[in-house]
Order: structure tokens, then C-alpha cells, then sequence
């Protein structure tokens, strides 16, 4: 045989050998014979490992970077970071809020904490957290809502009027009675 002669047969040789894992690959995969497969595979094409299919997937189904077909990696996440439900490895969305929908630093989406400061300290009805007239008010009902419908929290869900509320505010943020 002449060179061109082993050239053809060679590159032949090499595209039926890249069909045979191709289908190998998918027939493994889809009888989730993975397992058997690298072990079978090893002995037939000990040079041509990891196979892949004609799509770049092994039996496993993830590409060379590590990412399946829908982009995810084994541990459940994007390439961005993020995982199926849009929380990246701390917990938090791509604008920052938790499950619970707190940021990183402990605040809500309009700006407030759990006990109902904003980062500069003060509360929705403009006290500061360090001040007498904050200490000293006495504006809690019994249900731990103030005059303006919220909590201590600085959540509004009493379905109280303003006028029945501001009857009912005789207490302090622990609930004590002023």
C-alpha cells in the first residue's frame, strides 16, 4: 500500500472509530450502563478516553467544562453559578436576597431589617433606633402593630383603620403596657 492508500484507510478507520463511541456513548447513557461502559471501553479504546458522543457529552452526560446539556454541573449549578431554582452556593438570587428574601447584610427589599430599621438606623416612622423619642414611645397594640399598620418588623397586615389602631397603641416594642 502506498502512503495515499494508508491515509484513506486510516482516516476511515478513524471515522468508524469515532461512530462506534458515538453510538456507544448514547446506548451506554440511556441504559444507564455508565459504569460497564468506562469499563468495557478501557479495553477497547484505551487512548480515546474520556469518549464522548458527536455532541461532546460523555455516558454521563457532561461536557469537557464539566456542564450537562441543560447546563447544569454535577453539584446542580450554571455556569454563572446559579442552580434550577436561581440561588447560587450561599443561598442568594442573582439581585442579592435570600430564600427569605434578606440580602447579605440582613435587609429586606424595600431597605429595612428584622426589627424594622433602615441602614442609616432609622424606622419607617422616622425614628432612629438610638433616640428617647424611640425608647420612649408607647405605640404598640396588642397584636404588636402601631398607628400606621405595621409591625415591629415594619410589616403591614392588621386590617385595623388607623382610628382603631391609634385606640389600641398603649404599648411598647416588647409589648409591655405604657
Amino acid at each position: 500500500m502506498d502512503t495515499e492508500q494508508e491515509t484513506a484507510v486510516a482516516d476511515a478507520l478513524k471515522a468508524e472509530r469515532a461512530r462506534v463511541i458515538d453510538i456507544a456513548v448514547r446506548t451506554a447513557r440511556t441504559e444507564s450502563w455508565c459504569g460497564q461502559f468506562d469499563l468495557a471501553m478501557s479495553q477497547v479504546f484505551p487512548d480515546e478516553a474520556p469518549w464522548r458522543d458527536s455532541d461532546g457529552y460523555t455516558c454521563r452526560g457532561y461536557d469537557s467544562s464539566g456542564y450537562n446539556a441543560e447546563g447544569y454541573d454535577q453539584n446542580g449549578y450554571n455556569r454563572d453559578g446559579y442552580s434550577r431554582e436561581g440561588y447560587d452556593g450561599q443561598g442568594y438570587n442573582r439581585d442579592g436576597f435570600s430564600y427569605g428574601g434578606w440580602d447579605r447584610d440582613g435587609y429586606d427589599r424595600n431597605g429595612y431589617d428584622p426589627n424594622g430599621f433602615n441602614r442609616l438606623g432609622v424606622n419607617r416612622a422616622g425614628l432612629h433606633r438610638d433616640s428617647d423619642a424611640y425608647r420612649n414611645t408607647y405605640r404598640f397594640d396588642t397584636y404588636g402593630f402601631d398607628v400606621d399598620h405595621y409591625d415591629r418588623h415594619g410589616l403591614d397586615h392588621s386590617g385595623q383603620t388607623r382610628t382603631q389602631r391609634a385606640q389600641n397603641c398603649r404599648y411598647d416594642q416588647e409589648g409591655n403596657r405604657g
